[in-house]
C-alpha cells in the first residue's frame, strides 16, 4: 500500500489494545480465561442476551450453532444468494441440503419471494434458515418471522456483519433466538479472527459450552484442580471440536467492546460524510438508512443503478451496460490508490452451489454481484479521506464512457 492509498478496510487499534494482549502474555494463561469470559460478558450485556459462547470465527459460531440444534443431513437449509461463502460452507460440511433463496437489492437481505420460493424445494424433513443481516441491515421480521413459525424453520441468525445495529430498539445479537457474531478485521470490533453465539435458553448455553472444548464435560472439583496439577480429567459424552477462544483474542475484544461507541460513532460519521457528497448523484442508489441515526454499516455500498430508484432486470441492454461501467468504475479506482471492490460474494455462479438453484433466476443476487462498488470505509476514515474518495468516484464515472441515457 502506498503512502497515498486509502485502504478498503482497516481495524482501529490502539495503545489500549496492545497492552491488554501484553498483559495476557506476561501472565501465562493464555486460552479460554478470564479475558475470554469478561469478553462474552460485555457482549451479552450489549446486545441483552443471556449467554455469549465464544469461538474461534464467525464461521465456526455458524457450524456449532447449527450442530447443536441438530441440522444434518436430514435438513434443509436455506442460505441467502449474496451472502460470503461461509453461510453456505457450513451448513454443506453437515451434511444438509442447501437452498439458495434470491435477496432483495434495496435492502441486501434475504426477500420474502425468495424466501417462499426456497421453501418450495426444500426436499429434507427438517427445515432451517440462516437469515444474513447483510452489512448491518436486519431481514424485515414482520414477514420473516411469521414465515419461521408457520413452517417450523431452524434458525440460525447470521449477524457476522451487522454487530452494533439496532433495529426496532433490539441490537443484532437479539433479533433471532439464536444469533451468530464474527470478529474479523473488517468488523465493527475485532479480535483478528473471532466469533460468537448469542443465545436465551441455558441447556443450550452449556452444550455450546461443550462442543467448543471436544465435547468436555468437567465437574466443579475437576475445574477447581485445572491450573493446579491435578489428576482429574473431564468426561466425554460426545465428540466436540476445538473451537476455544484465545486470552489474546479475548483482551482484544474487551477493550474493543469498551471502545464501542466510538467505533460505531465513526462509522456513522463516515457514512453520513459520504451521503452527503454522493446524494445528489442521480445514477447512484445510495445504501439504505441515509437518516436513520443507529444506522450500523459494516461496508458503504452504493449501486450504480443509473436511477435512483430501481435497477433494470438482468440481461438486458441497460442492465449489461451498466455492469460493464461499474468494471471499468473499479478498474479506474484502484489506479488511484483507491480500493473499492465487489464487496461480497454471490453464491449464483460458484461451481459447487448448481445443485442448490433449482433454477431459480436469483435475480436480486445477480444485481448486487454486477452493480455494487464497495468503497472504502472505516471507523478512523478522515473527511479528507471521504472526500478524496468520492471525489474519485464522481470523476471517472464521467469519464469511463457512462452508459448512453444515463443522467450525470
Amino acid at each position: 500500500m502506498t503512502p497515498a492509498a486509502i485502504p478498503y478496510s482497516m481495524p482501529w487499534l490502539t495503545s489500549q489494545e496492545e497492552l491488554a494482549v501484553a498483559r495476557v502474555i506476561a501472565s501465562g494463561r493464555l486460552v479460554l480465561g478470564p479475558q475470554v469470559r469478561a469478553f462474552e460478558q460485555a457482549v451479552a450485556a450489549f446486545v441483552g442476551k443471556p449467554f455469549a459462547i465464544s469461538t474461534t470465527s464467525g464461521t465456526t459460531a455458524l457450524q456449532l450453532a447449527l450442530q447443536a440444534l441438530g441440522v444434518d443431513a436430514d435438513t434443509s437449509v436455506i442460505v441467502p444468494a449474496y451472502t460470503w461463502v461461509a453461510t453456505y460452507n457450513v451448513a454443506h460440511w453437515l451434511g444438509a441440503q442447501v437452498v439458495l433463496a434470491d435477496v432483495d437489492p434495496h435492502t441486501f437481505c434475504i426477500s420474502e419471494q425468495g424466501l417462499l420460493r426456497a421453501l418450495s424445494h426444500c426436499s429434507r424433513p427438517k427445515r432451517a434458515i440462516l437469515p444474513v443481516h447483510m452489512f448491518g441491515y436486519r431481514v424485515e421480521p414482520s414477514w420473516l418471522d411469521p414465515l419461521i413459525a408457520t413452517h417450523q424453520l431452524i434458525t440460525v441468525g447470521d449477524g457476522c456483519c451487522a454487530f452494533g445495529g439496532m433495529h426496532q430498539n433490539k441490537r443484532c445479537g437479539s433479533w433471532t433466538a439464536v444469533e451468530c457474531l464474527s470478529f474479523h478485521p473488517r468488523k465493527v470490533i475485532t479480535t483478528g479472527e473471532g466469533g460468537m453465539i448469542l443465545v436465551e435458553d441455558e441447556a443450550l448455553a452449556h452444550r455450546l459450552e461443550r462442543l467448543r472444548d471436544h465435547g468436555a464435560v468437567r465437574s466443579p472439583e475437576q475445574r477447581r484442580q485445572t491450573g493446579a496439577g491435578g489428576t482429574l480429567t473431564p468426561q466425554f459424552p460426545e465428540p466436540g471440536h476445538n473451537l476455544r477462544m484465545t486470552e489474546l483474542q479475548g483482551a482484544l475484544g474487551h477493550v474493543q467492546m469498551q471502545r464501542l461507541d466510538e467505533l460505531l460513532k465513526g462509522r456513522r460519521r463516515v457514512a453520513a460524510h459520504y451521503d452527503a457528497r454522493l446524494a445528489a448523484l442521480p445514477w447512484l442508489k445510495l445504501p439504505p438508512g441515509t437518516h436513520d441515526p443507529g444506522r450500523l454499516l459494516t461496508c458503504y455500498v452504493p449501486q450504480l443503478w443509473g436511477s435512483p430508484d430501481a435497477p433494470p432486470l438482468p440481461d438486458t441492454p441497460a442492465y449489461t451496460a451498466l455492469s460493464a461501467w461499474r468494471s471499468r468504475i473499479m478498474s479506474a479506482l484502484a489506479a488511484q490508490g483507491i480500493a473499492a471492490r465487489p464487496p461480497m460474494v454471490d453464491l449464483v455462479d460458484l461451481p459447487f452451489t448448481q445443485q442448490s438453484r433449482h433454477g431459480m433466476p436469483l435475480h436480486g443476487a445477480r444485481t448486487l454481484r454486477d452493480l455494487c462498488i464497495g468503497l472504502p470505509f472505516f471507523a478512523q476514515m478522515t473527511p479528507e479521506q471521504v472526500d478524496r474518495s468520492a471525489d474519485a468516484l464522481i470523476q471517472v464515472a464521467r469519464q469511463t464512457r457512462p452508459p448512453q441515457g444515463v443522467p450525470l
